[in-house]
């Protein structure tokens, strides 16, 4: 069963090419690969229906109502919907009007300047973000590195690389007085307790300001293990 159901694939297969071959060339297709048997046309019809379905959801942002049939199909279209809505998140203040295509490109690292960026466990997935343009710098590591191609407002393709984070947690108002590394600038780092905060954001890969060196450590008058976090120099 398995065999049949192969070699009923891999004719649909020679058919598909076979069609795209003629069309390309402007020919007649050949009747050896264009005669099909019941198995081989719902096998086709199957795979026509599926590239339909993928298209509407790479390209088309679907209305609330039919969000529930979406999960199942994931699995299919291999499509990571967590980080597909945290990109939306991250996207809806700068182009609110878009449509936001669903297909992201996995990116296994990236190298900028000299330096290289993975994600975890790697040491090179412990980066220093800025969350917004005045808001503090935030210790995180990387969960993932894609790319994203999409329209603007204006219509222009423009294709962007994003990070899928995990913060470290920030120390409580009364623990962080006993952070002495705050007194210095951002170079001194700071102290965040040594565990990761639940929740995972995607930003910009332009947003990733360093690297930073991670030391554990206990400190007085704080219960559990921080962490300090800091930044390694550019160069």
């Amino acid at each position: 069963m398995r065999l049949n159901a192969t070699m009923v694939s891999f004719r649909v297969y020679r058919i598909i090419t076979n069609l795209v071959s003629a069309f390309l060339n402007h020919t007649c297709p050949s009747d050896q690969f264009t005669s099909t048997g019941q198995l081989e046309t719902t096998k086709l019809l199957k795979f026509c229906r599926f590239q339909n379905l993928r298209t509407l959801f790479s390209e088309v942002r679907l209305p609330p109502e039919i969000h529930s049939i979406i999960t199942s199909m994931e699995t299919r279209f291999k499509v990571n919907v967590p980080e597909y809505q945290l990109l939306l998140e991250c996207l809806k203040t700068s182009e609110p009007d878009s449509s936001v295509p669903r297909k992201m490109l996995p990116l296994k690292s990236v190298d900028l300047l000299g330096h290289h960026f993975e994600a975890s466990p790697s040491k090179n997935s412990c980066v220093m973000v800025r969350l917004s343009d005045s808001g503090p710098f935030a210790a995180v590591t990387i969960q993932s590195i894609f790319s994203h191609t999409r329209r603007t407002i204006t219509g222009s393709p423009v294709t962007q690389k994003f990070v899928k984070i995990q913060p470290f947690e920030s120390l409580s108002p009364s623990h962080s007085l006993q952070d002495l590394y705050r007194q210095f600038p951002f170079s001194g780092g700071r102290l965040y307790y040594n565990r990761l905060r639940p929740e995972t954001k995607v930003v910009s890969f332009e947003s990733i300001v360093v690297h930073f060196g991670q030391t554990p450590m206990l400190i007085d008058g704080v219960a559990e293990e921080c962490l300090h976090a800091l930044p390694l120099p550019r160069t």
